[in-house]
């Protein structure tokens, strides 16, 4: 039944323009939800199957070095080298999928929400990222492993505080207004695009509560942002996509979710 319906749906979709889909098309990224579940999802809700290649931390060492830029996730398209960075792939499958509008403006429109949801996890990366490298952000290279932790804490706390800058709040603050703006419940246009397939994903991870310091309560006090998560999570293919992705395993990474 998903099945079919993710076909229907997938069709609705791509109503807007006749594309060319190709005939053979290879996911690879971690077994998280991450930066690949928007295009995961997009293949899923217009029906286009896939091929949904997923590894572990313990493989990437060997495996990155058959990546040209050493990063992922990637997407190989019938027997072209494979392609990466993210964003990119998401604008990609967005237009073969259909959630990627034809207009220039609109397009415009969905770029910039994406690219803040770029910055948003940019921030949220370097209190990550810190403690395997403080040196890189200005800290002392010898630092002990409290040290450590007490910088994170710090970092964590100015990304709660509701007067800052650019911490989370000052995000949900953005998507609430474009939200407000667009008035149509999704952030561009009325319908799905894949601007809301990746704001839904950093909702989903700071809503998790796995980042330390960060707890699940900070979209309090955002009720159209809360009204968008809804709305997305009941979609009947992103609902049956969650359902079938296992428990959140935090073996492997405080970072995203996984798949068992």
């Amino acid at each position: 039944a998903g099945a079919a319906a993710a076909v229907v749906l997938g069709y609705m979709l791509m109503g807007r323009k006749k594309v060319k889909v190709p005939k053979k098309i290879r996911l690879e990224y971690f077994n998280l939800e991450g930066t690949a579940d928007k295009c995961r999802i997009a293949f899923k809700v217009a029906g286009i199957p896939f091929e949904d290649v997923r590894f572990t931390f313990s493989d990437w060492a060997k495996l990155k070095e058959k990546y040209p830029q050493r990063v992922a996730p990637v997407l190989y398209i019938d027997d072209e080298p494979c392609m990466s960075q993210s964003y990119a792939l998401a604008r990609y499958v967005g237009r073969i999928t259909g959630l990627y509008p034809e207009d220039p403006l609109e397009a415009l429109q969905v770029d910039q929400v994406c690219d803040l949801e770029c910055d948003e996890r940019c921030e949220l990366r370097t209190s990550i990222l810190f403690p395997g490298n403080p040196g890189r952000y200005g800290h002392p290279t010898d630092l002990t492993p409290e040290q450590k932790k007490g910088v994170v804490a710090k970092m964590r706390a100015n990304l709660v505080d509701e007067k800052a800058e650019r911490g989370i709040h000052s995000y949900w603050r953005m998507y609430e207004r474009m939200l407000q703006d667009n008035g149509t419940g999704w952030f561009v246009g009325s319908q799905m695009t894949i601007a809301d397939l990746t704001v839904l994903g950093t909702v989903r991870w700071l809503q998790s509560a796995i980042l330390d310091g960060i707890p699940a309560d900070t979209m309090k006090g955002y009720p159209l942002l809360n009204a968008h998560y809804r709305r997305m999570m009941a979609h009947p293919v992103i609902k049956e996509h969650f359902e079938t992705q296992g428990e959140k395993d935090t073996s492997q990474s405080k970072v995203m979710y996984a798949k068992k």
